[in-house]
C-alpha cells in the first residue's frame, strides 16, 4: 500500500469532495477511464481518493511485484487527467439521485439531519 496525505481538506475547499469523486470517472491522455480500470485490474491493484475535513488521502494498494507499474499508471492519472463531459454528467446525475434517495430514507434523516440539528 502507498498513501499520500495532504493537509488540505473540504474545510479548505468545499468542491474538493466532488473533485476527488470525479477522478474515478476520468482517464488520461492515452487511456480512457475504462481502459485504466482494466489495467489496474490486470496488475492486481486499485486506487482511491477521499477528502476529509482536514486532509485528503490518495492511496494505491495491490500486489507488491506490480507496484512499480501501478505507480506509473497512478501518477499519470494524477498529473494528466483527461476530462470527460459524459462522465461528469453521469457523476452529477448519480449525486442528485443519492440526495433524493437520502431525503426518503428515515435512517438517514434521523442520523444525519436530526442528530446535527
Amino acid at each position: 500500500s502507498l498513501y499520500y496525505v495532504t493537509e488540505n481538506g473540504t474545510n479548505n475547499n468545499a468542491a474538493l469532495k466532488m473533485a476527488v469523486e470525479y477522478l474515478e470517472y476520468v482517464g488520461t491522455e492515452s487511456l480512457t477511464a475504462e481502459e485504466l480500470k482494466k489495467e489496474f485490474y490486470k496488475l492486481g491493484c486499485s486506487f482511491g481518493v477521499s477528502a476529509g475535513q482536514e486532509q485528503t488521502y490518495v492511496y494505491l494498494t495491490g500486489l507488491s511485484e506490480n507496484m512499480d507499474k501501478a505507480m506509473v499508471l497512478f501518477e499519470d492519472l494524477l498529473t494528466n487527467p483527461k476530462a470527460d463531459e459524459a462522465a461528469l454528467r453521469k457523476m452529477i446525475d448519480g449525486e442528485f439521485k443519492v440526495r433524493e434517495d437520502n431525503k426518503k430514507e428515515k435512517g438517514y434523516i434521523l442520523f444525519s439531519g436530526l442528530l446535527n440539528y
